[in-house]
C-alpha cells in the first residue's frame, strides 16, 4: 500500500502558497458574520485550551439593604469568579484534482484549490464561531408571537442586568424566515420594522423594534432540527464585552499532494497505489479555532417553529468538481484481520451507518451503502462472534480511505 506523504509547499511555488493563504484568509475575513459579534482573543501558540476568569456580579436583595450601625461592622460581601474553559481545535480541508485536469489545463487547479478552499473554510469558521450563538443555557419561551417574545426577551434581558448592544437597543438575531414572519406580523398590526441607516443595512441590521437592532442571520447554524428556527437576543455584559468568546485564527499550512502521492479504490474496495498518477490534491491546516459562552445571562435563545425555505443546491462529482447527475457517493464497510488481509464474513460483523438526524441507512445487496454528498454520517461496528477480534476497520469510496485499527469484543 502506498504511503501517503504530503509535502509541504511541494511543488507549489513560494509565490502559490502565498495566494492561497491570502485567499483563505480575505474569504475568512469578507464572510465572517458571527465574528462580528462576538469578545475576541488572541491567538497563543501551543495553547491546547483557551480558559479566563471572569468575575460574577451577585444580584443585592433589597430585604438585605440595611444603614451602617454604628460600631457594627457590616456583613462582607463575597467576590465571585467563573472559570472558562474551551478545547482550540485544528482543523483542515483539500481539494482533488485529477490528472487530466492538469493534462488538458481544464482549469488552474492552483486558483480553484485555493478560492475553494477559501470558501469552505470560512463556512466551517463561521459555523463553529456562531455554535454558542444557539448554546446559552438561558432562553425565553415563545410567546403566541415574535413580537410578544420580543418583549418578554427585552424584559429578562433588563433583569438579567445585561448592558445595551449600541444607541440603547439590544441585538436580535434571526434567520430571514423569521424576519419575515415578524414583517408579517407587524403589518396585520399596521406597522412596519423602523429604517435604519445605509452603514448599519451594510452590517446586516435590517431594522429596529420593540428595543432590538434586528440582525438577519445569512448561516444555517439558526436551522434547528424538526423545522425550528433559533433567535437570539443578546446584549453586552456588565464589562461591556460580548457574551459570546472566540479564539483567533492562528497558522496556516498549506500542503501540494502530487499526483500519485496517495493511495486508490478498486471497484472491489481494494487499496491500491495511484502508480498512474491519477490524483492528487491541495490540502490546508488552519489551528487555533474556538469559540465559547462566557455569560449565559446576556444571551438568550428561543426556538421558534417556521418553515424553512431552503436554498437551491447543484449535485457536484467530488472527482471532478463538475455537475454531476446524482451526487451521490457509494460507502464500502470491512473490517480485516490483517492490514492487507481479508475481509471478516458479514454474518460476523454488525454494521449500522445512521445520518446526522438518527435515521438509519440500510446496505445495498453488495454490501455498500449510498450516500449523499454534502450530509454527516456515523457509523459503528460490532462483533457477532463470543471472542475478540482485533483487527482494522475500512471506510473507502471512489477517491478516499479511512483505516482504523480497533479492537471488537463479542457478546
Amino acid at each position: 500500500m502506498a504511503t501517503i506523504t504530503p509535502n509541504k509547499h511541494g511543488d507549489l511555488t513560494d509565490q502559490q502558497v502565498i495566494e492561497i493563504k491570502k485567499k483563505v484568509l480575505l474569504q475568512a475575513a469578507h464572510d465572517e458574520f458571527f465574528a462580528k459579534f462576538a469578545h475576541k482573543v488572541p491567538w497563543k501558540k501551543g495553547a491546547r485550551t483557551m480558559s479566563y476568569r471572569r468575575l460574577i456580579y451577585p444580584k443585592v436583595n433589597p430585604a438585605d439593604i440595611e444603614p451602617l450601625t454604628e460600631g457594627v461592622a457590616p456583613r462582607p460581601s463575597k467576590i465571585g469568579y467563573a472559570t472558562f474553559q474551551v478545547s482550540v481545535e485544528n482543523y483542515g480541508d483539500k481539494v482533488a484534482y485529477t490528472r487530466e485536469a492538469v493534462q488538458y489545463n481544464i482549469d488552474d487547479v492552483v486558483r480553484d484549490a485555493g478560492e475553494t478552499l477559501s470558501y469552505i473554510f470560512a463556512q466551517k469558521m463561521d459555523y463553529i464561531k456562531g455554535k454558542p450563538f444557539i448554546s446559552s443555557r438561558a432562553s425565553v419561551s415563545y410567546d403566541t408571537s415574535i413580537i410578544k417574545t420580543m418583549r418578554n426577551a427585552h424584559i429578562i434581558l433588563t433583569k438579567n442586568k445585561a448592558k445595551k448592544w449600541e444607541k440603547g437597543h439590544f441585538l436580535m438575531l434571526a434567520t430571514a424566515e423569521v424576519i419575515e414572519q415578524l414583517q408579517d406580523e407587524l403589518t396585520d398590526l399596521g406597522t412596519s420594522l423602523d429604517e435604519v441607516t445605509k452603514e448599519e443595512l451594510a452590517r446586516g441590521i435590517v431594522g429596529r423594534k420593540k428595543g432590538f437592532l434586528i440582525v438577519e442571520v445569512p448561516s444555517d447554524v439558526f436551522h434547528l432540527a424538526g423545522g425550528k428556527h433559533n433567535v437570539s437576543f443578546m446584549g453586552r455584559t456588565y464589562q461591556g464585552y460580548s457574551p459570546i468568546t472566540v479564539h483567533q485564527l492562528g497558522d496556516i499550512d498549506v500542503y501540494n499532494n502530487p499526483l500519485g502521492s496517495g493511495v486508490l479504490t478498486d471497484e472491489d474496495g481494494n487499496i491500491t497505489a495511484d502508480d498512474n498518477r491519477q490524483i492528487g490534491s491541495v490540502a490546508m491546516n488552519a489551528d487555533g479555532l474556538a469559540a465559547v459562552v462566557n455569560d449565559d445571562l446576556c444571551i438568550l435563545n428561543c426556538e421558534i417553529t417556521i418553515s424553512t425555505i431552503a436554498g437551491s443546491e447543484l449535485s457536484m462529482s467530488e472527482r471532478t468538481n463538475y455537475v454531476s447527475s446524482s451526487g451521490e457517493s457509494s460507502l464500502i464497510i470491512s473490517v480485516t484481520k490483517a492490514l492487507d488481509g481479508e475481509a471478516l464474513a458479514g454474518s460476523t460483523i454488525v454494521v449500522k451507518v445512521k445520518n446526522s438526524s438518527g435515521t438509519e441507512v440500510s446496505a445495498e445487496s453488495d454490501g455498500s451503502y449510498i450516500l449523499t454528498a454534502g450530509v454527516k454520517y456515523y457509523y459503528s461496528v460490532a462483533l457477532n462472534l463470543y471472542t475478540t477480534v482485533t483487527g482494522y476497520f475500512r471506510a473507502s469510496t471512489h477517491d478516499a480511505t479511512l483505516v482504523v485499527p480497533l479492537t471488537l469484543a463479542g457478546s
